[in-house]
């Protein structure tokens, strides 16, 4: 690494110099990750935190995303997917409107204004007011006055 490269550096991506333009290592890159990139899997590729797939790392790495947990598999699960084993009760607590029940780290609610959906392995909330309709059940669609259920289990606009 130069500091006459423009801060580029193979292992980190960009790199803070020092008063002496010596490249120093933050802690956004010492697992040879760049920042957009964080989390290192066990496959040696850095992911984004966006990624919705469960990525095989360890719980150092996973921490490294403030919207994921450690399951009990050694999976780094996105706080949206379905209900999951987690390593253990402050592994689900990264969570926001996650808690452990009967071993797994379970959506227990949505933020007023939204309700509960149930897509393929994914739950998550969406806003009462959104205009397209998802799979839920009665009582999560009854949070939103404005919706109803379809008879094929859809909350929609009235």
């Amino acid at each position: 690494f130069s500091p006459s490269m423009g801060g580029e550096s193979h292992t980190c991506g960009y790199c803070q110099h020092d008063e002496n333009g010596t490249c120093v290592a933050d802690d956004t890159c010492d697992n040879g990750c760049p920042g957009d990139k964080p989390m290192k899997a066990n496959n040696g590729v850095c992911y984004y935190c966006s990624v919705v797939l469960p990525l095989a790392t360890d719980a150092t790495e996973c921490a490294k995303c403030s919207n994921r947990y450690l399951n009990s598999a050694g999976k780094c699960v996105p706080c949206g997917w379905s209900a999951s084993a987690a390593a253990d009760a402050s592994e689900c607590a990264r969570c926001p409107n996650r808690s452990m029940q009967d071993g797994l780290c379970v959506r227990d609610r949505c933020p007023d204004g939204q309700f509960m959906y149930v897509l393929s392995n994914y739950s998550g909330c969406m806003s009462c007011n959104d205009s397209y309709g998802q799979t839920a059940n009665a009582t999560e669609c009854a949070k939103c006055p404005n919706r109803k259920m379809t008879e094929d289990g859809k909350c929609v606009l009235k």
